[in-house]
């Protein structure tokens, strides 16, 4: 995965809600090491964004649940492009995990409040 980031030109991130703040975290952080990176939450955005792409290129989906229509269906559309894809989530199981090239799994830390 990082030999695939590393050669690509453009990085696409996108997610929604919560994940649409680690995506904008990420795009700043790879703008700052010289890559041509955007985030997005809105599918439409990131489908015109992704007709600019190539099969060197790669959309990173972030999605806690993995379950996420938005999330998987601009995952669906980067592979019908042919535009490499990565998701980064918490469940194996989920939809997202069956959809990306690759899949990076976190570990969610759920605390409980009163």
């Amino acid at each position: 995965i990082i030999e695939i980031i590393k050669k690509a030109n453009q990085i696409v991130f996108f997610g929604t809600g919560t994940s649409f703040v680690d995506c904008n975290d990420s795009t700043l952080k790879f703008q700052r090491l010289g890559k041509l990176a955007a985030s997005y939450c809105d599918l439409h955005s990131a489908i015109a964004a992704m007709t600019n792409m190539s099969k060197d290129d790669i959309l990173i989906a972030v999605s806690h649940s993995g379950q996420n229509k938005d999330t998987c269906g601009a995952t669906l559309m980067a592979k019908k492009m042919g535009i490499k894809t990565l998701a980064i989530t918490t469940f194996p199981e989920s939809r997202i995990s069956g959809i990306a090239d690759y899949v990076l799994y976190t570990k969610t830390l759920w605390e409980k409040r009163l």
